[in-house]
């Protein structure tokens, strides 16, 4: 996160140096609170979510 969080608050933000859109697409898969940003547990959750939608899409039936 600390790529993204230039500002050193502990959350991906506007006030952030990073475009909108860019800004638009975290949120919409990682702001599970809905508040406009993302926080590093948010983003622990986000990663632990994509990991398993990953290995359940690639990985083989019973794989652990």
């Amino acid at each position: 996160m600390a790529y993204y969080d230039t500002n050193g608050d502990g959350t991906i933000s506007l006030e952030d140096e990073i475009d909108p859109e860019h800004m638009a697409e975290i949120n919409a898969y990682c702001d599970f609170n809905g508040d406009g940003v993302t926080d590093s547990c948010e983003v622990h959750s986000c990663i632990v979510m994509i990991e398993n939608e990953w290995r359940a899409e690639y990985c083989p039936e019973g794989y652990p």
